[in-house]
């Protein structure tokens, strides 16, 4: 197997990603996406889509460039960390059979690392969040058992039944007091709990919406920007966003990111200078009034 950085003919049977991915998958009866029902996208596009996914997929699973190239290594491709980089910078294009390995890896569909790059930031800001609701999920599914546990222990305890007079000592009575407490709390209870600091929370915010008109967001990643501007933008709140914290490349991805989110809502984007932009939705004007 020849080393990727030499020049070396392309196998007919593995032809290269970027000009016949798309017909490659279709001749192979693999799943159709709607990116496999458009039309082919030019080269240079496809290309530029590829190695931008790539690397946003990568960096959300906190792969890094070395990780990646050894797990191709385990594969059967000879790749350096300079392949990688390569690749993401489109200094160099990738094979059918690369590309397999690679979306398996990344555990993702073949489409969806030539999807346009912006779609593919929304897909897996979702996929983050479907995720974390899955575990959040899980953990009061978990707390509800453990809680209901420990209070059939509480309950089968003689000493929490027994009278406080008769207890032995003050700190046996503190321990027997915090124990009939605890065997008081419930599941609902939780529940609600979190539903009214939810509450209180969202009236902080709604308040300090109605002050300023507008949302101030001065974010240092992108997960973090990504959920603040669609909850600013599910809100129809005007949003001034300031990249001045973040890496030239993260500020790039998150660009592209509100853009999407933007136009999907019909909405602007306004350059404030420097590193700072106003999002205003639909309807609103750039003060935050309804327009």
């Amino acid at each position: 197997m020849a080393d990727d950085d030499n020049e070396i003919p392309q196998d007919p049977r593995d032809p290269g990603v970027p000009p016949r991915l798309l017909a490659g998958l279709r001749a192979q009866g693999g799943p159709r996406s709607d990116y496999a029902t458009q039309p082919d996208a030019p080269t240079e596009l496809t290309e530029q889509r590829f190695a931008e996914n790539f690397k946003v997929r990568r960096e959300m699973l906190g792969l890094s460039q070395v990780s990646v190239a050894q797990a191709m290594k385990d594969r059967g491709w000879l790749w350096r960390q300079q392949t990688v980089t390569r690749i993401e910078t489109g200094q160099r294009s990738i094979r059918l059979g690369e590309a397999k390995a690679l979306a398996d890896i990344l555990q993702v569909s073949l489409d969806r690392l030539t999807g346009p790059t912006a779609e593919m930031q929304v897909t897996e800001t979702l996929t983050a969040w479907a995720s974390q609701a899955i575990k959040a999920f899980a953990q009061i599914r978990d707390g509800t058992k453990e809680l209901l546990r420990v209070r059939a222990w509480l309950d089968a305890d003689p000493s929490v039944a027994a009278p406080m007079r008769q207890l032995p000592s003050p700190q046996l009575a503190r321990a027997v007091a915090d124990a009939r407490a605890a065997r008081a709390l419930t599941p609902d209870g939780a529940v609600q709990d979190g539903m009214a600091d939810l509450a209180r929370d969202s009236e902080t915010l709604a308040g300090l919406h109605r002050m300023s008109g507008t949302v101030e967001l001065r974010p240092a990643t992108f997960a973090e920007a990504a959920e603040s501007v669609i909850a600013a933008l599910r809100a129809a709140q005007v949003i001034d966003l300031d990249l001045g914290d973040m890496d030239a490349n993260e500020a790039g991805r998150l660009q592209e990111f509100v853009a999407g989110a933007v136009a999907a809502r019909g909405g602007e984007i306004r350059d404030l200078g420097g590193v700072r932009r106003q999002l205003i939705p639909a309807g609103r004007s750039a003060d935050g009034r309804n327009s």
